[in-house]
């Protein structure tokens, strides 16, 4: 449903491209790929279905096959991210739905979430000073960009230098581009050694491609 159905006039082609792009900027910039991806699975379920019409029986046949796989919070979740590209593709407010939400409202009845593990500071501090840098070197440095910088896994990715100074005791990191603001940002941590060590053995890798370039993973951590 484009903006001339909605008031009768006629828009400008520029004024409706431009309305178009606006548009594609209102989903969150850093999980808009997630968004889209919860999009296309349910548009590729339509087709399955051979459904052509957005009514709320629909929805509710969609999140009623999902609940068989999906946990509560994961529903929720769909339904989110579907509710947000709906309203801004088909100008269609699911929230609208009453039987939608009062269906996942009773899916998650009795829901108990699990609950993540948290590392404590004694724990941080035991593998920093403990683990071994031949298996768990770049970990050490994850983990202190994570927990001192406060970095988000995206972040991580995109850091591309490093400055040890101030006695040994700071570390900064700059962002390469990637978050659409153009802009870099810095993190200061106490916890320099490891950072050294790792850019001593990764250094022209670290210059080219990013200190975190490939994911860190081990299911030990």
């Amino acid at each position: 449903m484009n903006t001339s159905e909605n008031t009768g006039e006629d828009v400008p082609f520029d004024l409706s491209k431009a309305a178009a792009a606006a548009t594609e900027e209102l989903l969150p910039s850093k999980s808009k790929e997630r968004y889209e991806k919860q999009f296309q699975i349910f548009e590729d379920w339509r087709r399955l279905k051979n459904v052509t019409s957005l009514t709320e029986d629909v929805f509710l046949a969609y999140f009623a096959e999902k609940s068989n796989s999906y946990k509560a919070s994961s529903l929720w979740s769909t339904y989110s991210m579907l509710k947000a590209v709906l309203l801004l593709k088909e100008n269609l407010d699911i929230s609208k739905f009453c039987k939608v939400t009062a269906y996942l409202k009773r899916k998650s009845a009795g829901y108990q979430p699990k609950k993540s593990k948290c590392l404590s500071r004694d724990q941080i501090d035991k593998f920093l000073l403990e683990a071994p840098d031949k298996e768990f070197l770049l970990m050490k440095v994850a983990l202190i960009f994570g927990v001192s910088g406060a970095c988000r896994c995206d972040e991580l990715s995109r850091i591309m230098c490093i400055i040890v100074g101030d006695g040994g005791r700071a570390a900064f990191a700059k962002e390469k581009p990637g978050n659409g603001s153009g802009d870099g940002y810095s993190r200061k941590t106490s916890i320099t050694e490891p950072l050294e060590e790792s850019m001593a053995l990764n250094r022209d890798h670290f210059r080219e491609q990013g200190l975190f370039s490939q994911r860190v993973e081990s299911s030990e951590c």
